[in-house]
């Protein structure tokens, strides 16, 4: 069994959330890896769907710096499929506890699958079940839904640990969030040139102690390399803007968001 804690405390920077699983990445994914290796990065894998939450619990068995979640995102609940999903799901959970660090990415989407609102709903409490379960966090994906999933939240995720990943919501939302002690994952959006007051101000209210970075790779690549394609090593610009933002010495900065995945992620 991989023991995460060890790892962790081989590398200097957590990519929390990489999609190296599917497509595109994939086809290039050796090469993705010994570059992060190189550059003491690790990463998680990001299931999507019950196909690409397979392959990154394979990739988190193959490779040492790669960890895996499983979930369904929102785009993609069936409820012709519920029970045979939730099924695989348990299947991969009982099997790779030590590769597996948290369920997700699963969540409310409105802004492009609003008319599978109650399915969403329906999917995500039976994510919170297993997040419970299995004693995992949970890696949500809220967009154009964050008043619904802050009432949901609120009467449902007692005693769970939840990642609020690619965050971007406003001032009222954060609070009530920052109330509720959710982690905040923060995306290369922070370096954007427009359109990223709210994100920074975000940055600004959160403790520092409830933050982690990502890349959401092959998607979002920062400043200044944005309309490339996104891959895991581009972190490190997130990391700098956060350290910019937060006034904070770039070692400070990796001992502190290392000890909080490892508040997250660790076992």
């Amino acid at each position: 069994m991989k023991k995460f804690d060890d790892i962790i405390s081989k590398y200097d920077y957590y990519d929390t959330h990489t999609h190296i699983n599917s497509f595109p990445l994939i086809e290039k994914i050796d090469e993705i890896i010994d570059n992060c290796k190189k550059n003491k990065i690790m990463m998680n894998a990001i299931g999507t769907n019950i196909q690409d939450s397979i392959e990154a619990v394979n990739q988190a068995k193959k490779y040492e710096n790669v960890f895996a979640t499983v979930g369904i995102h929102p785009a993609h609940v069936n409820i012709n499929t519920i029970e045979s999903d939730f099924h695989s799901l348990e299947e991969l959970l009982k099997n790779n506890n030590g590769e597996i660090v948290a369920i997700g990415e699963v969540g409310l989407d409105y802004k492009y699958n609003k008319d599978t609102k109650e399915i969403q709903i329906l999917f995500l409490k039976k994510f919170f079940d297993l997040g419970r379960k299995y004693h995992l966090p949970i890696e949500l994906h809220i967009y154009c839904a964050h008043d619904d999933a802050i009432k949901f939240l609120k009467q449902n995720a007692h005693g769970l640990k939840l990642i609020l990943h690619c965050y971007n919501a406003t001032i009222e939302q954060t609070k009530q969030y920052i109330d509720m002690g959710c982690y905040f994952s923060f995306s290369g959006m922070v370096t954007f040139k427009k359109k990223v007051n709210e994100i920074i101000a975000a940055v600004n209210m959160i403790d520092i102690n409830h933050i982690i970075i990502e890349t959401d790779c092959p998607y979002l690549s920062p400043e200044p390399i944005r309309g490339t394609e996104n891959v895991p090593i581009n972190v490190i610009h997130i990391f700098k803007k956060i350290a910019m933002i937060k006034n904070i010495n770039e070692e400070d900065l990796k001992n502190i968001l290392r000890n909080n995945a490892l508040s997250i992620f660790g076992k």
